[in-house]
């Protein structure tokens, strides 16, 4: 399917709205979605995602954007306040934007195989965080905020550029599994 038929935005009470493996290149229109809870569009051949998605950011608790071409999240992403689950993984990410961290509730976050160098510190407020996969990146230091995430208990960040972790890597003292 290379576009959403005509008229998505109508289904006003659906809760679940999967598009994987599909070719599609745009987010359809998701206004008046406001039930929405979950959606997916992996597998696809999103290159960016619109600045602005009304009715998603209202209940949508799981976003899965993974096995795409999408090169930047836009900053509205922070208005996902009641999501718990981001799969931005296999994409083309370079930087995350800070906006994310205003997303408290997210427990699980993926951000794997893609090209991220940095992250910004607001991350760190993500308290409820208790998974977070950051391999296979460019990322060359271990942020910092780490050990402001109280809950994580794995955490992944093989097969980037770290060579030295720092003292605020042994402050991560509930961590489970470390990859």
């Amino acid at each position: 399917m290379q576009c959403v038929p005509e008229g998505l935005q109508h289904l006003t009470a659906l809760k679940r709205l999967l598009l994987a493996e599909n070719c599609l290149s745009a987010v359809p229109s998701l206004a008046g979605m406001s039930d929405l809870e979950k959606f997916t569009i992996r597998k696809n051949c999103l290159e960016t995602l619109p600045p602005v998605m009304p009715g998603l950011a209202t209940h949508c608790d799981k976003l899965c954007l993974a096995n795409n071409a999408i090169s930047l999240l836009p900053p509205s992403i922070g208005d996902f306040s009641n999501m718990v689950q981001l799969d931005a993984s296999f994409n083309k990410l370079e930087s995350i934007p800070s906006e994310l961290g205003r997303c408290v509730a997210l427990e699980n976050l993926r951000l794997d195989h893609n090209e991220i160098q940095t992250l910004p510190s607001e991350l760190g407020n993500l308290e409820a965080l208790r998974y977070l996969d950051l391999s296979w990146n460019c990322l060359s230091e271990f942020p910092a905020f780490m050990p402001s995430l109280t809950r994580l208990r794995r955490l992944s960040v093989g097969s980037n550029e770290i060579e030295v972790f720092g003292a605020h890597f042994f402050e991560l003292h509930r961590m489970s599994m470390c990859i």
